[in-house]
């Protein structure tokens, strides 16, 4: 990720980090969404989803004429993992790990 000049931190410097590697920045916020393993395949996997939809905003930005000035820590800002996560049907979800649902079963007597 290319580093948008002028937008350096004076609170933390360190920030800039988070721009040139988008992964850091995502994962730190995605370890607070829960230990779980369902979870952390969700947030692995949500990753490329979110990435792309950030740069699909940027490239708004680009093509409007404006300056690009949306950064990806800020993009994640209105991220709600939580929300993605029950966005998924319940098909979709136990993809993700076990259940406390299990298969239904029919048992035919003749």
């Amino acid at each position: 990720m290319p580093h948008i000049p002028g937008h350096t931190s004076q609170a933390n410097p360190f920030l800039d980090i988070l721009e040139d590697e988008p992964k850091t920045a995502f994962f730190s916020r995605a370890n607070k969404f829960g230990n779980t393993p369902q979870r952390r395949r969700f947030s692995e996997n949500l990753f490329p989803s979110v990435f792309n939809r950030f740069l699909g905003q940027l490239g708004t930005q680009i093509r409007g004429g404006g300056e690009p000035t949306l950064r990806f820590n800020d993009f994640l800002d209105d991220l709600d993992f939580e929300k993605e996560f029950f966005r998924q049907s319940p098909t979709q979800r136990r993809g993700f790990g076990p259940t406390l649902n299990p298969r239904t079963r029919f048992l035919v007597q003749f």
